[in-house]
């Protein structure tokens, strides 16, 4: 065996042994549950094919020792794992991406329809040469078919990234910006090695770069963890110094910035009287209220510590800072109809205006907290 074709195997091996290192790696903390059971799938499916790619050097060499008949079907079940990564790419992004598009049972239907045509075309292939052809003699050459195997998968790799594109130009807050990159940056992998391996056969680079994909994205994860709360998927408080620094060192009189910090009025008892799990639902429900402010206001929010909350927002979009605290508190209210819950929920807060860069994170906290407290004592 050639050290070309040798190396073509160790690099198959090596992702599947470090795939498989990021699969134990994949905890409940990285998403929903669906989120992340989907992940679990796009890895396992990504090992699956790595493991059939590697029948690529034996046919390379046209080995007498491996009949035939069994190069056709590792070669037509590598196909079919390549296609298992791409549509279940596709589910996992539209999960992420939050569509529609597989809200229905009718749609999810009829978007598996690709690959389960990819599937019968493959295996149709071993006797018919739709999509290759291995010949007595072990040489492989492409088929007449072959590329229409490559547009199913570039079908739905397309489809979400375009969806990525679209949403990515409306979408407001850091998190869904960064989710819509992650997809758009995900497809670029293994879109350039496809194109690649269409001129020049017979190399890793598809399996590398599906690999560095994934790695990618589970890297783009643990960073989101890192700087999100994990119960409201609200930005924390480390996050939040690092938007307050970005912010302030552009700060002056004609680009300053509002600071709040915002307190869930007798949230104490919430938990008492409903329970701790209650509560959680209520910071969640308090939390969806905050991205409608931050979508309306573009800015920025985040939980504190507790049922403190932060919020920041550019001078510029605001009016009368009282009127922001006034419209979260609507739509407070119209999330707690919604949810039915059996409580009323209300948010007290108090604002400093950031307008120098020598304005430091903690002291614009307090001066906003002080003024939180002292309306907290007007509701006493």
């Amino acid at each position: 065996m050639s050290y070309y074709l040798l190396l073509y195997i160790i690099c198959d091996i090596s992702c599947v042994i470090f795939a498989s290192i990021l699969l134990r790696k994949v905890t409940l903390n990285l998403g929903d549950t669906f989120e992340v059971d989907w992940l679990r799938y796009l890895i396992s499916s990504f090992i699956f094919f790595a493991l059939t790619d590697m029948v690529w050097p034996f046919i390379r060499l046209q080995t007498a020792t491996i009949p035939v008949w069994i190069l056709r079907v590792l070669c037509s079940i590598s196909e079919i794992a390549l296609g298992l990564v791409g549509y279940v790419w596709f589910i996992y992004a539209e999960h992420r991406l939050r569509s529609r598009l597989l809200k229905d049972k009718k749609h999810s239907a009829l978007f598996a329809i690709p690959f389960l045509s990819l599937c019968l075309l493959a295996l149709l292939s071993i006797f018919t040469g739709w999509t290759y052809t291995i010949n007595d003699d072990g040489s492989y050459t492409r088929g007449p078919f072959f590329l229409m195997q490559h547009a199913i998968i570039y079908f739905y790799v397309l489809t979400v990234t375009i969806q990525a594109l679209v949403k990515y130009k409306g979408v407001k807050t850091n998190r869904d910006k960064n989710t819509c990159r992650s997809i758009i940056l995900f497809a670029s992998f293994p879109l350039v090695a496809s194109i690649v391996q269409l001129f020049i056969q017979m190399t890793p680079i598809l399996c590398l770069s599906i690999f560095a994909a994934i790695l990618f994205i589970f890297i783009n994860l643990m960073e989101g963890q890192i700087f999100t709360d994990a119960l409201t998927g609200l930005n924390n408080r480390r996050q939040a110094e690092r938007y307050f620094s970005s912010l302030v060192s552009q700060a002056s009189g004609y680009n300053a910035f509002y600071l709040y910090m915002l307190d869930v009025d007798h949230f104490k008892s919430v938990n008492d009287s409903w329970g701790h799990i209650e509560g959680d639902v209520a910071l969640g429900i308090v939390a969806s209220s905050l991205k409608k402010i931050t979508a309306q206001y573009r800015g920025f929010a985040a939980r504190y510590g507790g049922d403190e909350f932060m919020l920041i927002i550019r001078a510029l979009h605001i009016v009368d800072p009282k009127m922001v605290l006034q419209k979260l508190n609507v739509f407070l209210a119209d999330e707690c109809r919604d949810s039915q819950t059996c409580y009323d929920l209300t948010i007290s807060g108090g604002w400093y205006q950031c307008s120098s860069k020598d304005e430091s994170f903690l002291d614009a906290v307090e001066k906003a907290d002080e003024m939180l407290y002292i309306n907290k004592r007007s509701l006493a």
